[in-house]
């Protein structure tokens, strides 16, 4: 059973299926002695959030030392704090399972998503020679381009958290800079915006650890993305020997500014306009990625979902309505 269709489960149903394993955790009781374990299951429509009460202990040892991150449960549902979770009262190792139906993938194959990006690239025209040379170091580079193209954009329930996400994030912000181009007569340049929206979230590279599922690198919970992408570019530019002392200040200050505001956990604010450019194209299509998201996932008989990291109403309307009472959903978030 699907992630999608167990959220819509009343509470106490039976659960059974095969999901990846995620963020596995031993806590302490309240009340008494010993632990019992947290942890998500997790499968191409979704998330659940799940428990296990009994033997705890060494049910984490062995799922760890087994690496077992693929795994068949039974359980049932249980509704706490507003939010769906699943009580495991079985799991162990999966014998079978299909890919397909575990990872979540992005709407467009990597290659013709990279396609579409070379093509943006040659519509820009760009003459700036060190511009070009970052160009076609990252776009010959078989390591980069290997996870460049595979990342999720990010992990849990953020924007673009699937199977090539990245790729298809940062093609999203390139062509919405190449929309302003097309509207715009602002003195922007353009090599400088379209260079900083291709590199803007390369730092999740290293942040992401991406097999089967997505994990937090200790370097990427420690540095964040924003600041690595920043060194892997510096490091990049030394490596090439550019000696352009603006195109690498201003490339540098999209990078770090991109999430628009201190608040928004960007080192500085855009200070540039093409800095500014970049910033709203990139939170235009997360905002807009993340909404449907939930949307396609959470909503209730009504179409609606409440956000509750963002405390708004998210809304879309079906096709068909006929619901007999109405039941809020509630995003959750890991």
């Amino acid at each position: 059973m699907f992630a999608e269709e167990v959220l819509k489960l009343p509470t106490n149903a039976v659960v059974e299926g095969t999901y990846l394993i995620n963020d596995i955790k031993l806590r302490p009781f309240n009340e008494k002695e010993g632990h019992f374990l947290t942890f998500t299951l997790q499968d191409k429509t979704g998330i659940l959030w799940s428990k296990i009460w009994d033997n705890a202990e060494y049910l984490a040892q062995q799922l760890k030392e087994q690496d077992a991150s693929i795994v068949t449960i039974k359980g049932r549902t249980n509704l706490y704090n507003n939010k769906v979770q699943v009580i495991v009262d079985k799991i162990k190792k999966a014998d079978t399972y299909n890919m397909k139906d575990l990872v979540k993938l992005a709407s467009r194959d990597p290659e013709d998503m990279w396609g579409d990006l070379q093509n943006l690239w040659s519509f820009f025209e760009v003459k700036n020679k060190n511009i070009v040379k970052l160009w076609e170091f990252y776009s010959s580079n078989d390591e980069f381009l290997s996870k460049f193209k595979k990342w999720p954009g990010g992990k849990g329930t953020v924007h673009h958290a699937y199977q090539h996400g990245l790729l298809e994030h940062t093609l999203s912000v390139i062509q919405l800079v190449k929309s302003f181009k097309d509207r715009l007569s602002l003195p922007i340049d353009f090599e400088k915006a379209i260079m900083g929206a291709f590199l803007h979230d390369i730092g999740k590279i290293d942040s992401y650890s991406f097999d089967i599922g997505t994990k937090m690198t200790n370097i990427g919970r420690l540095h964040e993305h924003t600041v690595l992408g920043y060194f892997r570019f510096r490091r990049d530019v030394e490596f090439l020997e550019i000696k352009d002392d603006e195109l690498i200040e201003e490339i540098g200050h999209i990078i770090l500014s991109h999430h628009g505001s201190k608040e928004m956990h960007a080192v500085v604010k855009p200070m540039t306009i093409e800095a500014k450019l970049v910033s709203y194209a990139d939170n235009f299509d997360a905002e807009t990625n993340y909404m449907s998201q939930q949307l396609e996932y959470n909503t209730d008989d009504f179409g609606w979902v409440f956000d509750s990291l963002n405390e708004q109403f998210y809304f879309k309307r079906p096709i068909t309505t006929n619901p007999v009472t109405i039941k809020r959903k509630k995003i959750q978030h890991v």
